[in-house]
């Protein structure tokens, strides 16, 4: 019944859609498209869609029952309380936090299945004591827009990090999705998406995924498939557009899988992201013995640029969990592609190298970095 409604109400807005693409006019598109992308996660709330200058109902449907409870909320609830019990406390990122609040449906609906909640509320300046206070406290999840952890807080506490929805800012997606991953973090972080198969959600999921590989593009790193950069292509810079040429029929994806889309962006982002978490001194370890004869193969010192003059190893705070043991595609430098994952070979060009003797040309073997966080995205029919 869930899917017939959302059918019912996509074909509501389809020739509203197309007619103002034909026009040129985007002004209301993120409205009708927003309706889209959230009311199959609030499901037992009536949809109404009216035209804000005449007042007209552009479309209209009813709520389900107040006792539903939708696969995704199902399956993200289940989630929760299997991280609970691995000792582990979750994150969880929601979208609908103004007009249709439902972090308070949330927070009764985890409650309900033994797990301690709460919403973050608090201003800026009192967010992290604010996060203290919960962990203190034992709560189990957190429930948040993104857009109030995406800077300025570090939440090391909470090592599992869940997308309700979609959002359209890579910038946030990228910056949300780190708040775990932080200098000091000891447990693997894990971060899923979920969407709903079939809808607006999933190809909000894919052009995400194209947008993360076009940034780093920018900065003149390769993309790990041509997929992601056709994809790219067709999106533009106008994601809100584009969704609303899929929804309309004008725009085809002709993409693969969703999870092999993210998989691709990861591989892009293992080698082109800085290496951030932990570091350590690795001056204290055995070197390697380096004869006269092999002195001019040594020409790179394989730490990161930004290390200085101190050697340094930075490391993520990856685990075999975040997807370092195995992965369905590989990186271009021939490593597992397991996340939103940083490059962890950063070199210097080696311009400043002057001849030196042979002691000062030993030189470290980093041990190998761990794996950054793996984002999972689920789909739900």
């Amino acid at each position: 019944e869930q899917a017939m409604l959302y059918e019912a109400l996509k074909e509501q807005l389809k020739d509203e859609l197309k007619e103002r693409l034909v026009r040129g006019d985007k002004s209301l598109l993120s409205a009708y498209l927003y309706a889209l992308l959230f009311w199959p996660d609030s499901p037992r709330r009536a949809k109404v869609v009216n035209d804000p200058r005449t007042g007209e109902t552009v479309a209209a449907i009813p709520g389900l029952p107040e006792e539903f409870i939708g696969p995704k909320e199902v399956e993200i609830i289940e989630l929760c309380r299997q991280e609970k019990a691995a000792g582990r406390k979750v994150l969880l990122l929601c979208l609908q936090t103004d007009t249709l609040d439902i972090q308070p449906e949330w927070k009764r609906m985890l409650e309900d299945a033994g797990l301690k909640t709460a919403v973050l509320r608090a201003a800026p300046n009192k967010r992290e004591g604010w996060v203290e206070k919960q962990v203190q406290a034992g709560v189990d999840v957190i429930i948040s827009h993104p857009k109030k952890v995406e800077t300025g807080i570090d939440l090391l506490d909470f090592p599992t990090i869940v997308w309700m929805s979609p959002h359209y800012s890579v910038y946030t997606v990228l910056q949300a999705s780190r708040r775990s991953w932080r200098i000091g973090q000891t447990k693997p972080v894990k971060v899923y998406y979920f969407a709903y198969a079939d809808t607006i959600q999933e190809q909000a999921l894919y052009l995400v995924a194209a947008k993360v590989a076009a940034a780093l593009r920018v900065n003149g790193d390769t993309v790990a498939d041509d997929s992601l950069a056709e994809l790219d292509n067709i999106t533009g810079n106008d994601i809100v557009a584009t969704l609303a040429r899929i929804v309309t029929g004008d725009t085809e994806l002709n993409t693969r899988s969703l999870q092999q889309a993210f998989a691709e962006a990861n591989a892009s982002l293992r080698q082109a992201n800085a290496v951030i978490g932990e570091y350590e001194i690795v001056d204290d370890e055995p070197e390697p013995e380096i004869s006269a004869r092999d002195k001019i193969q040594v020409a790179v010192v394989d730490e990161p640029v930004f290390a200085g003059k101190q050697q340094a190893l930075f490391r993520g705070n990856g685990h075999t969990a975040n997807g370092n043991a195995s992965s369905a595609a590989t990186s271009a430098n021939g490593r597992s592609p397991s996340r939103l994952q940083p490059n962890g070979n950063g070199r210097s060009n080696g311009n400043d190298h002057k001849p030196k003797d042979e002691a000062e040309e030993k030189q470290s073997v980093p041990a190998k970095a761990w794996q950054p966080p793996i984002p999972r995205p689920r789909l739900f029919i």
